[in-house]
């Protein structure tokens, strides 16, 4: 067994362990806290990452390669788009056999209930509880002093938010059921939870594909329009609408004798990108405007417009991702934007690192930005001379 599975064995056995204990969602965290009592000898950061990785619905494998959750699904989380309150349980044998049958990238976009209807067997029915000792279960809600006594509880918000609702319909529902919800932290215990998922949970529309798998053998003929129906499925990405530089990141790269940021780097590479074809936003620090080499070229620059500097004393991070998002474009620079990021979901990705070497600014040859760029240069027709 090679270190990389013996440690995913590991992490799975935090999760059944936990799961023994009632703990079924549970955040990372949990399950560093975990590892730590066991003594496992995993860092925080390796039970992150590999948490992530094998999860068939986690926003940050859309730009991973290779896609570990494609071959050997594990994990899945309750709430892909918000990191915070982001959760994770293991899969089931059945879950995990129906995912390597139907294989899909795009659960990240998607909202969990969709992904728990197409993959989890119907839900059967809780058992009746036989008239004996055991006194049925109470379906009003946990006070806050009971909490520790409960089994498991969940707030009405929490539930709101699982289920993608307005909390006030969990409200109701839940008071349909016989408890007392008033507020949206009001507890509910978990059969009751379970209750209200049940009946607020939306029934799964049929797949387009059903009717005609279930049907009986097709005649010939109809055949061939298979083909023709998936072709538009089939188109190539498209190169980005537009590129977005981070003048003063690349100006830095390489200073002259005098410690000052050279203009000749940040013309290098919009030269590269005008022959490419493509569309160019450059935003600059205000801060550059004394510290580059040729300052009158600089103001040139900013004055026909080429070059977009932000206000006094504020950084242009902010604004090189604003407009990379609403455009839906590519970022050039080293900065990781790490305090600001977050509130972009899937920019990290789009963002391309860059070396200078003597005044030639290199571009991540890895970066799928390149693949794009190439392919849409391969389709472009050479233009004839005129005679």
């Amino acid at each position: 067994m090679s270190q990389s599975t013996r440690k995913l064995e590991i992490i799975c056995g935090l999760f059944d362990g936990l799961a023994a204990q009632g703990a079924i969602w549970l955040s990372v965290p949990d399950l560093c806290a975990e590892s730590d009592r066991l003594q496992s000898g995993l860092s925080h950061a390796l039970v992150g990452d590999y948490v992530r990785r094998f999860c068939i619905n986690d926003p940050s494998n859309r730009s991973a390669s290779p896609k570990h959750f494609l071959e050997s699904p594990r994990f899945v989380t309750s709430d892909p788009q918000h990191r915070r309150s982001r959760q994770y349980r293991r899969l089931t044998r059945e879950e995990h056999d129906a995912f390597l049958r139907d294989p899909r990238t795009d659960w990240h976009e998607r909202p969990y209930t969709d992904l728990a209807a197409h993959y989890q067997p119907p839900a059967k029915l809780p058992a009746r509880p036989a008239p004996r000792r055991k006194p049925a279960p109470s379906l009003e809600p946990v006070s806050a002093s009971g909490v520790e006594a409960a089994v498991k509880v969940i707030k009405v918000h929490e539930l709101a938010r699982e289920l993608r609702v307005d909390h006030q319909r969990v409200i109701d529902a839940a008071n349909r059921l016989g408890a007392k919800a008033e507020l949206p932290k009001s507890l509910l215990a978990a059969d009751l939870a379970e209750m209200v998922r049940r009946e607020l949970r939306p029934v799964p529309t049929p797949r387009r594909e059903t009717p005609v798998r279930a049907a009986p053998p097709a005649p010939v003929a109809p055949l061939p329009a298979a083909p023709v129906e998936a072709s538009p499925a089939r188109k190539e990405k498209a190169p980005p609408a537009v590129v977005v530089i981070d003048v003063s990141n690349v100006a830095r790269e390489e200073c002259d004798a005098q410690g000052k940021a050279k203009l000749s780097s940040f013309e290098n590479l919009i030269g590269q990108l005008a022959g490419w074809g493509l569309k160019t936003i450059a935003i600059a620090d205000a801060s550059l405007w004394g510290q580059i080499d040729r300052e009158d070229e600089f103001k040139d620059y900013c004055r026909r417009g080429v070059i977009k500097q932000s206000p006094a004393r504020t950084e242009a991070d902010a604004w090189i991702l604003e407009v990379a998002s609403q455009a839906g474009g590519f970022i050039i620079s080293r900065d990781t934007f790490r305090d600001r990021i977050e509130k972009y979901p899937g920019i990290r990705g789009r963002v391309v690192s860059f070396m200078v070497f003597d005044g030639v600014v290199m571009l991540d040859p890895e970066h799928p930005f390149i693949e794009l760029v190439k392919k849409d240069g391969q389709r472009k027709p050479a233009r004839k001379k005129r005679s």
